[in-house]
């Protein structure tokens, strides 16, 4: 370990020992240095491997910062885990912070040998939660409300996401996870810029409640064929389909407004445009899309749900 790694390790101790979070002063330390004990040695030096607490429901900001040596940590009583709690242990494969409510700003930031992760009770990951788990296979996050920007990012081994309670969702959060397939989003009300940008194993997207999307929500996403967007009002963007190029049949089943498309060019990418892919639309709206000034250019591609069941119908 480096000699700010060494130090960084330090202050932590001497923040939990003296109920610090913030910077510690220079009065405050050769009183809390003193209380140091043997088995504190490995994880200044570096050398911990595995660190096991059944009782404390603590986990400060820094606790393992860049404790690269570390492969286990199990603190199933912790409320929550701290700022750059465990940023950059790179070895770790094991944890347990069940009980954990919320994950702070880059808590598991390049833990990047870390497959699965369990958090039952959790309802907010802060920026930069799991950013680059490039290894996470599996994430178990029934109760999650709130995922801010990069939440995900970069998770490239992730495959599946079922996010029951999300409600927000920040930009950049799953963006570059490059083996995401399906995505089952129930109440999330928008598609945030950026979401799940160059996503290009995407096939499978549920998001029945959005009703808006920004800019670059799909982009690069290569691989998907298919959206039902039965609520969304709004596609905020010219890029929202960028570099979509399989993209072929889109839903929108909204009766009470044609879907506001903001540019000309939005499926410039995609099979609609290249005109062997269709866009299908609310019988009772189609004249309106027809006439509407930036779906102009597709008019030839619109189609009625209606007339269309086996296309429409829920996949």
């Amino acid at each position: 370990m480096s000699l700010v790694g060494k130090i960084t390790a330090l202050a932590n101790i001497i923040r939990d020992k003296t109920d610090i979070d913030g910077e510690i002063s220079l009065d405050a330390m050769p009183a809390a240095v003193s209380q140091v004990h043997g088995s504190e040695i490995p994880f200044i030096e570096g050398t911990l491997t595995s660190y096991t607490d059944l009782t404390s429901t603590k986990f400060k900001g820094y606790a393992f910062y860049s404790c690269t040596s570390l492969e286990r940590v199990i603190l199933p009583k912790a409320t929550l885990v701290g700022r750059y709690g465990l940023w950059g242990c790179s070895s770790l494969t094991e944890v347990d912070v069940s009980s954990a409510r919320t994950i702070y700003w880059a808590a598991f930031q390049n833990c990047k040998k870390l497959k699965s992760i369990d958090l039952p009770l959790c309802t907010h990951i802060e920026t930069y939660g799991f950013d680059d788990c490039e290894s996470l296979e599996w994430a178990n996050l029934p109760l999650v409300q709130k995922i801010e920007g990069y939440g995900f990012y970069g998770c490239k081994s992730l495959k599946t996401l079922d996010l029951p309670s999300l409600t927000s969702v920040g930009g950049d959060a799953f963006a570059l996870c490059t083996s995401l397939t399906t995505v089952s989003l129930a109440k999330q009300g928008g598609l945030s810029e950026n979401m799940f940008n160059y996503c290009s194993a995407l096939t499978t997207v549920d998001i029945p409640s959005a009703v808006s999307m920004k800019a670059n929500a799909f982009r690069g996403c290569t691989s998907l064929a298919r959206l039902d967007l039965p609520k969304i009002t709004t596609l905020a963007a010219a890029t929202c389909f960028t570099g979509c190029t399989s993209l072929e049949t889109l839903i929108f089943r909204d009766e009470s407004t044609v879907v506001d498309i903001k540019s000309t060019t939005a499926l410039q990418d995609t099979k609609i445009a290249q005109g062997t892919g269709y866009v299908y639309v609310p019988s009772s709206l189609y004249d309106s899309y027809l006439a509407h000034d930036n779906w102009v250019n597709y008019s030839a591609q619109l189609r009625k749900i209606e007339d269309y069941p086996d296309i429409c119908n829920p996949a």
